[in-house]
């Protein structure tokens, strides 16, 4: 599998583009947290996510907060660190946000 031994870190994952991009990485083998604010769509796309064979963990998170940015960072880190992590952001560019959390 392309992406075995990765994790794949996806915003906006329980619905449209971010759900289909969160399947995608699982089924291409990588371990998959992806995020979003509607718990009950969460919980099915984690399913479908796990029907593919991969890892995966919901992070109820609104991506427009700071501190919920730098939770799912963190929680990504105690889950699946050391493995290198692929980025998909299926809402806005966060890359700033992303990168003031990990530092």
């Amino acid at each position: 599998m392309i992406l075995q031994d990765k994790v794949g870190l996806v915003t906006g994952g329980t619905t449209g583009i971010g759900r289909a991009t969160a399947i995608a990485l699982g089924a291409a083998g990588a371990k998959v947290v992806f995020s979003g604010r509607r718990d009950a769509e969460g919980e099915k796309t984690a399913k479908l996510i796990r029907e593919t064979g991969a890892e995966c963990l919901y992070v109820h998170s609104d991506v427009s907060k700071e501190e919920d940015i730098k939770a799912l960072v963190q929680k990504t880190v105690a889950a699946f660190m050391p493995f290198p992590l692929l980025l998909a952001f299926c809402w806005q560019d966060l890359s700033k946000l992303f990168s003031k959390a990990i530092s």
